[in-house]
């Protein structure tokens, strides 16, 4: 949803090629933008939430074209109330008048925060959706020529800890105890979005396809025509060729979501900073290249992806507190620059890197 001021080029955060609709359609890597035919796929992409939303859906050309209209509404409905970068946005007002006095939330929001107060809880603080400041001071608003000095790190991550803002259960307000505190829900809203866009293609009669937003992905329950699965590759993070992947996994009502060190980042002072913040140390994280999560929701998929790659894998039992379901897949950066993968779930046996050691978590 936040437009990043550096980034590869192609979907976001993520690194998910839809290989067995490449086959077929173009697949989700939004290459296909031939007539579509009567009989389907249907596929469609928009530019949305700052970054490329697209969908395929196996069913007549009018249907999929009320399907993808219907998706690409709740994107942008999601966009204009959950946008840092929207000034008349909801989460804009929230930040702009919290400090002053309790801000009073819609259902949507409440619903989206009460999410986030559950996935920092499980994740010991790692997921922090009031690390706002920290993106602020490491540039990923404003650019600066600098990195960001111990006083000014620990000046700032004073203001960032969901622990320290007022929440009122009874009254669905939120009140900031100190000025300076701000919300990013960058993290949690491309999933939050997916999951209501899921729901209004089930209401549709659609349960076969795919929905994407940047590269957060969420594979329907029927499979694609003659298959008994989705099949997602997962990119090999430290390839020069973006296609280039590690394997593939098969996914059946379920949501992937992945999260890495190499999609979204800024340059400050010559070092190229990533742009997941640990809010505990007030740092970007280090030590991890990538994490790819599958849940049963998009939200958990992506709470999780971010959570995990905070924590570096450290507490896969605690964030399956979220969805007992979930399977990680966690790429470590050794303080050689060799590569560790480790994983937890058995969707992953077929994803390998050459020379990488592999371990995993039952």
């Amino acid at each position: 949803m936040n437009e990043a001021p550096k980034t590869r080029p192609p979907l976001g955060k993520a690194l998910f090629v839809l290989t067995a609709l490449a086959l077929v359609a173009g697949g989700l890597l939004w290459h296909n933008t031939r007539p579509q035919r009567n009989s389907g796929p249907y596929t469609a992409i928009e530019h949305v939430m700052g970054t490329r939303a697209g969908v395929t859906f196996w069913t007549d050309k009018d249907s999929g074209a009320h399907a993808a209209s219907t998706v690409f509404a709740i994107f942008r409905e999601i966009d204009e109330q959950f946008s840092n970068y929207k000034p008349d946005s909801e989460l804009s007002k929230l930040n702009a008048t919290a400090h002053q006095q309790p801000f009073q939330c819609t259902g949507r929001m409440w619903e989206l925060l009460n999410a986030a107060r559950t996935a920092w809880r499980a994740s010991g603080g790692g997921f922090d959706i009031s690390a706002g400041p920290l993106m602020h001071l490491w540039g990923f608003y404003t650019k600066r020529q600098e990195l960001p000095s111990a006083e000014e790190i620990a000046a700032v991550t004073a203001l960032v800890g969901l622990d320290k803002i007022v929440f009122d259960d009874d009254e669905r307000t939120v009140f900031f105890p100190r000025q300076g505190m701000m919300l990013d829900t960058g993290g949690i809203a491309k999933g939050y979005a997916i999951d209501l866009a899921v729901a209004a293609v089930r209401e549709l009669g659609i349960d076969r396809g795919v929905i994407d937003l940047g590269g957060n992905m969420f594979c329907m329950a029927k499979p694609p025509p003659g298959r008994d699965s989705y099949s997602i590759g997962i990119r090999n993070p430290r390839a020069k060729e973006y296609q280039t992947i590690l394997g593939s996994v098969a996914i059946l009502n379920q949501s992937v979501a992945g999260s890495g060190d190499y999609e979204r980042f800024a340059e400050v002072g010559g070092r190229r900073v990533c742009h997941i913040m640990d809010p505990r140390t007030g740092h970007p994280v280090k030590g991890v290249a990538h994490v790819s999560v599958v849940a049963k929701s998009a939200l958990a998929a992506d709470t999780l992806s971010t959570a995990a790659f905070v924590s570096q894998g450290s507490n896969l039992d605690a964030l399956a507190e979220i969805d007992p379901a979930a399977q990680f897949f966690i790429v470590h950066i050794n303080p050689d620059d060799s590569l560790s993968t480790v994983t937890r779930g058995d969707l992953w046996q077929a994803l390998t890197i050459e020379g990488v050691t592999n371990g995993t978590v039952e």
